[in-house]
């Protein structure tokens, strides 16, 4: 190698280790804190799930207690859904089959409108999205 490239290497291999000595980073690499607030028929949503999912593929969930969440993501644009699971008595089909056996069902009580047929959407900048607010209603 002649000194010309050997300079050039050395150059770029110093401003490589300086800068991740800095701590830079691509944007896109860096998670964000998410916080917010989920509301059903205008109480906090006791528990949950929020996921905040990009047309990439790439999502992100969190819990929700007592109508809070924080977690982290990637800065971008979310399609956001949000589900709330709890058991029911089994139906009569159960009961029939396993007697006093019969499992419980799990069901999630959210309306569809916000989980699988959700529109709602949510923007986490490079700094984050800490004021997040979703207000569900059952009607």
């Amino acid at each position: 190698m002649n000194a010309r490239k050997l300079c050039a290497c050395a150059l770029v291999g110093g401003l490589i280790l300086t800068l991740s000595s800095l701590g830079c980073t691509p944007a896109g690499d860096a998670k964000v804190p998410v916080a917010g607030e989920v509301t059903l028929d205008g109480n906090p949503l006791p528990d949950g799930t929020i996921y905040l999912r990009r047309t990439d593929g790439e999502f992100f969930s969190f819990d929700v207690d007592a109508g809070k969440c924080q977690g982290e993501a990637m800065p971008g644009e979310y399609r956001v859904e949000i589900s709330a699971i709890r058991e029911e008595t089994p139906d009569a089909t159960a009961v029939a089959m396993y007697g006093a056996d019969a499992p419980k069902r799990e069901v999630n009580y959210i309306p569809l409108r916000y989980n699988v047929d959700s529109k709602l959407t949510a923007t986490v900048g490079n700094g984050g999205a800490k004021d997040l607010k979703f207000e569900l209603e059952t009607d």
